[in-house]
């Protein structure tokens, strides 16, 4: 089994007001791209690769150069076009695609070794993570899928096909994949919460 992983990092934070992947994380002293991709790093998960589009030169800079970068050509037309972009660069011999959303904040090593685990009970059902705010990424698909998510178009990311397969879908309880960050204010908030002044 090969499941190669795609931090998704293209968007343009317009609700930010600014490069929300190089904001300092809540909790720890890093940018949220940087924390996104070490947790990772060290997680059963392996052949990371980056996506990227807007501000693409700004956060290469904090991102080391053993991390794969994919610039999306078509990241302007939204984060479905995104992943269509990065699996189509994804290595033939891959069994299985991870989506990741950079400003997943909350998630961690132990959140990523309980969907690995889950991965290798059912490696041909649709992986993805559930908590109070719903169905969300990190989102896992064997290679059967590839086509279709190669076909995506849009704003909504791969939500379509998590509704078609809903019969072949595993949901994993992970209550950290139900934070990310949108608003300068969300992120004060929640360092905030690290903080304990809140």
């Amino acid at each position: 089994m090969r499941c190669e992983t795609l931090v998704l990092a293209a968007g343009a934070s317009r609700r930010f007001n600014g490069i929300k992947l190089l904001a300092k994380h809540p909790k720890y002293d890093m940018s949220l791209i940087e924390h996104s991709v070490a947790q990772l790093d060290a997680s059963p998960f392996s052949n990371l690769k980056v996506v990227l589009g807007h501000y693409h030169e700004a956060i290469r800079q904090h991102l080391h150069q053993r991390y794969e970068v994919i610039m999306s050509e078509n990241f302007a037309q939204g984060l479905s076009h995104t992943i269509a972009d990065g699996v189509a660069q994804l290595d033939p011999s891959s069994s299985h695609v991870m989506l990741v959303l950079a400003d997943q904040h909350q998630l961690n090593l132990r959140d990523y070794r309980q969907l690995f685990d889950a991965l290798h009970r059912a490696p041909t059902s649709i992986h993805c993570c559930k908590s109070e705010q719903g169905i969300s990424p990190p989102v896992i698909f064997p290679k059967r899928f590839f086509s279709e998510l190669m076909s995506l178009h849009g704003r909504k990311g791969a939500k379509s096909l998590l509704q078609k397969y809903a019969q072949l879908r595993v949901d994993t309880d992970i209550i950290n994949a139900g934070f990310d960050v949108d608003t300068r204010q969300q992120l004060d908030n929640y360092s905030n919460l690290a903080r304990g002044n809140l």
